[in-house]
């Protein structure tokens, strides 16, 4: 793309915008998308629409008081996905691992990187609250500036054609830059223009103001930058060369999310956490309009016996509530007594109520003086219990795990609960991988602008593993599986699961407990299992053995070959196996795992 065709596409753009529309199709869409998720992830974004929307019999009073006091109580939701996307990044889960001539590419990137510290510190902490949000937003890389020739008295170098002259003994300085989707103005398979952060100089009542609008296009070849100038009102722009970076690639891309196609045949993508929004729309109306009921509610109606009042003085006297004259029978004013109530309520200074205690002979009134009547709190529950229930289920659709603490009574949910723990696994290490693809891509895309070449782009290991689940966690699955008698093969899956969390940092422990688990196959199974086999001989006497005293066996191998435990997964199990068989004790110890279990349960 050159000069000209820059300039053909910045007039349609200002067409477009005569005509008071956006010149992209899919703009709508998208700002839709991202009004949607808002009130759930920004905890000062009131949802005018959800406010608007009230309950039938809904006063304006209460919608009055909704609005004036939201709160964004889903926002925990949207916090807690950040939190298990972050743990993608956990120590020794991944690796960036530079050559020894990358050095000044990786002091850039680690040390010196623009406005942001490092590319490690943008990926990981400022790319992830905005990509769930605004998934459209464009990441954009180019050089923070130039340095140029200047003669000895420090006036610029120019060209003959009167262009500054580019100092290339300096290296250029690629950084970030964040078009979010409102300001993406066009995006096209070999182009992207967004408006910038700059603004230029422009005229305005007779005044130079810095409120130009300032755009940046970026091609397969060149970046032209595009400034506002002139007077603001005639909204005139000049378009010229940037950077001419002739990597063949568009430097700027969007967040990424779930691709989706629009009607009109482009791809735009979609945050996962869209498919949440309808439930928790639900959850933080619902928990709005709560907290309404519960003020109503909380402070309970006080009902009190009142004499009438029977003030009276040498010119008036008390006649409902209006002081009479004795002279004229007309009223000249309000009983100073009850206040023109026409009632009498004897309170003390402390605002005590005090009766007269009835005399025996009258006989006690069986009516309190004073009653506090509390309105029924069933339909509060109710809300309530339908607020949780939305909550979860949209938690459900992002994979996020439940309390642990959740029983579960039969087969189905055990085995269900370690299919919904492969499900986070799966939809975690999608939207890490995102992450560092696009952490790769921008690494590309600086050793091309900074170097020319990619020679220096290191060696990105990206997440190998991704359950995140705490020992506690795993401990009160494997209970929750036997209790309700699940199959072996689920628990054996929670045990290697442990040991995998146990011991993911020790390689030697790792492979002994990998070596251990398969070659018993009695591993999963409780004592009372291994003794109902036992009496139906359907195991052998070796097999028991090895159950009992496999770390005691492996132990023995390992003093006999210092290498046993570098053999191959299958030779370490024969080796096991035959030691088992030839061995003649039956060991009475109870099994380590099954101890550690109890011990844990306690």
């Amino acid at each position: 793309m050159n000069l000209d065709q820059a300039e053909a596409i910045v007039k349609s753009l200002l067409d477009a915008e005569k005509d008071k529309k956006p010149y992209s199709g899919e703009y709508y869409v998208i700002q839709k998308q991202v009004k949607r998720i808002l009130p759930h992830a920004d905890e000062n974004y009131v949802p005018d629409d959800l406010v608007a929307k009230r309950a039938p019999n809904a006063t304006d009073e209460q919608v009055k008081y909704i609005k004036e006091n939201w709160k964004c109580t889903t926002a925990p939701v949207y916090h807690e996905l950040l939190n298990v996307i972050q743990r993608g990044f956990i120590d020794d889960n991944w690796q960036i691992i530079w050559g020894d001539e990358q050095e000044d590419m990786r002091v850039y990137c680690e040390e010196d990187f623009p406005k942001f510290g490092s590319t490690e510190a943008f990926i990981k902490e400022i790319v992830p609250p905005i990509k769930y949000v605004d998934a459209n937003c464009i990441l954009a890389v180019r050089p923070k500036g130039f340095s140029f020739l200047v003669d000895e008295d420090g006036k610029p170098r120019l060209t003959d054609e009167g262009a500054f002259i580019i100092d290339d003994t300096k290296r250029l300085e690629p950084a970030f830059y964040l078009h979010t989707s409102d300001r993406v103005l066009m995006r096209e398979e070999s182009f992207i223009l967004a408006i910038d952060d700059e603004k230029s100089l422009v005229e305005y009542n007779r005044k130079m103001v810095r409120e130009g609008r300032v755009m940046f296009l970026y091609t397969t070849e060149n970046i032209y930058k595009i400034e506002q100038v002139g007077k603001k009102t005639d909204n005139r722009y000049e378009v010229y060369l940037y950077f001419e970076h002739g990597e063949g690639i568009i430097p700027a891309t969007d967040l990424k999310g779930i691709p989706q196609i629009t009607s009109n045949g482009k791809v735009i993508q979609k945050s996962p956490f869209r498919y949440a929004t309808d439930l928790l729309d639900l959850a933080l109306t619902n928990k709005n309009y709560l907290q309404v009921s519960v003020n109503n509610v909380v402070f309970p109606f006080r009902i009190m016996m009142a004499d009438k009042c029977t003030f009276a003085n040498e010119q008036a006297h008390c006649n409902h509530g209006a002081l009479t004259s004795y002279e004229t029978g007309l009223s000249i004013g309000t009983c100073p007594n009850c206040k023109g109530s026409g009632n009498s309520v004897p309170y003390s200074p402390l605002g005590v109520y005090l009766y007269e205690k009835p005399d025996k002979l009258e006989g006690g009134s069986s009516v309190k003086p004073v009653e506090f009547v509390e309105a029924p709190t069933s339909n509060l529950e109710f809300v309530k219990e339908l607020v949780e229930s939305d909550t979860n289920k949209a938690k459900e659709i992002l994979h996020l795990q439940r309390s642990t603490a959740q029983k579960m009574t039969n087969d189905v949910t055990a085995t269900e609960t370690v299919y919904n723990d492969n499900g986070q696994i799966s939809f975690v290490r999608y939207n890490v991988h995102q992450l560092f693809d696009l952490w790769l891509w921008a690494l590309n895309r600086i050793s091309w602008q900074r170097y020319g070449s990619y020679d220096y782009v290191p060696n990105l290991v990206y997440p190998r593993t991704f359950d995140f689940r705490s020992e506690e966690d795993i401990w009160n699955q494997i209970k929750t599986a036997r209790d309700s008698e699940a199959p072996v093969a689920i628990i054996s899956d929670l045990f290697k699961a442990l040991v995998n969390n146990l011991y993911a940092s020790s390689p030697r422990k790792m492979a002994i407990f990998e070596t251990l688990t398969a070659a018993d196959k009695l591993f999963a199974l409780s004592d009372m299992d291994i003794a109902s086999r036992k009496a139906a001989n359907s195991i052998e006497a070796w097999e028991v053995v090895l159950h009992d005293s496999g770390l005691q066996l492996i132990g023995q191998l390992m003093r006999e070959d210092e290498n046993y435990i570098e053999l191959d997964l299958q030779e370490r199990i024969n080796k096991l196996i035959e030691l088992a068989r030839n061995s003649t004790f039956v060991s009475t110890q109870q099994n380590p795992v099954e101890r550690i279990l109890q011990n844990a349960q306690q």
